[in-house]
């Protein structure tokens, strides 16, 4: 009982913080989304339900090399996808929103760029640009070698990214570019498990979507 209610207070925490000026509230509540993530994704996605597909790794913060220079802005999950006939993977870029109305052109701009690049180019880009110019060449590494366990190589990978929105409600710019988007409404219907987490997470997405 003294679990729960701890559990109970992180989520009236985040609630309660979410709408501090510098609280980082979409940094906080993915760490819980990423325990369904999976789920979310197998009931929203139609590649998912065909039995021919299945998840292999999800990546977060996953780095995406920018136009005019060897630095990275990063995806909030990379979520690499296994075509079970061919043996190939496939990713799709996750971005996670948690205001209404902060998606904006910039943004729109740079996940039309990267669904533009090849999935392979992209891995290129991260092995013979970023990397080497990184100060944190050794995660770097340790996020490589975690891919490599699982398979995933320039060797293995195919087509170009898929971009997927999380998003509280309907927003004009993201359904202009015709991407997958996945509305909190969706996110508690696909969740079915009623424990602390799964509660906790459910009740705060809908304050999200009622609120005004």
């Amino acid at each position: 009982m003294e679990e729960k209610r701890k559990i109970e207070e992180v989520f009236e925490n985040l609630q309660k913080w979410r709408g501090l000026p510098k609280y980082r509230f979409e940094e906080r509540i993915d760490i819980f989304l990423s325990v369904y993530l999976e789920e979310i994704l197998k009931a929203q996605i139609e590649e998912l339900k065909d039995g021919r597909h299945e998840i292999v790794e999800i990546i977060p913060q996953f780095p995406i090399k920018k136009e005019l220079n060897n630095q990275s802005d990063n995806t909030d999950y990379a979520v690499f996808v296994k075509d079970i006939e061919d043996e190939k993977i496939e990713l799709y870029l996750i971005e996670l929103k948690t205001d209404k109305g902060s998606i904006n052109g910039k943004q729109i701009k740079y996940y039309q760029k990267a669904q533009e690049k090849e999935t392979v180019k992209i891995m290129q880009e991260i092995i013979q640009k970023i990397k080497p110019n990184s100060n944190k060449r050794a995660k770097y590494n340790n996020m490589l070698k975690l891919l490599e366990k699982k398979g995933i190589s320039e060797e293995s990978l195919k087509g170009n990214p898929k971009i997927i929105y999380i998003i509280p409600n309907v927003d004009v710019n993201i359904e202009k570019n015709l991407w997958k988007v996945i509305y909190f409404k969706d996110i508690i219907k696909a969740i079915n498990k009623e424990e602390p987490i799964a509660i906790g997470l459910k009740k705060l997405m809908k304050d999200i979507i009622e609120e005004k």
